[in-house]
């Protein structure tokens, strides 16, 4: 897989990224600190170099043989919380919404299906205002 082309952006959008990426560069500087991957196993993930965008997340699924769906309409971030279970999180001390959320994300795209998985509940759910 080939990495995108860089699209040609303007000279004031090219200079407020500059400005962004030294502010974050500074950040990272003052506040960051280095770690080894073995001592946070659970922030091992992709992450990008010089080009913004999704192919991150392309060159991560390639390299742990994975893939990527565009568009699911099953399935969450993590197939079951309970996989993160450990002396620190609790699942079951969660709330169940957020829960819900992250086993089921694909059905957060369309508010109509917000409300079907509150049904299943027997209590109506309004989507949050401006998501329509």
């Amino acid at each position: 897989m080939h990495a995108p082309p860089h699209e040609k952006i303007g000279l004031l959008r090219s200079l407020i990224a500059s400005i962004g990426a030294a502010i974050i560069y500074g950040l990272i500087a003052l506040f960051g600190r280095s770690v080894q991957e073995e001592e946070v196993p659970w922030l091992v993930g992709p992450h990008g170099d010089d080009y913004i965008g999704d192919r991150p997340y392309q060159v991560w699924a390639e390299r742990e043989n994975l893939t990527v769906e565009r568009r699911a309409t099953e399935g969450g971030l993590v197939p079951d919380m309970s996989v993160l279970e450990s002396d620190l999180f609790q699942v079951d001390a969660m709330h169940k919404e957020i829960r819900r959320f992250y086993e089921r994300t694909a059905k957060y795209r369309n508010p109509n299906e917000y409300y079907a998985l509150d049904e299943e509940e027997g209590r109506p759910w309004r989507p949050p205002a401006g998501s329509r």
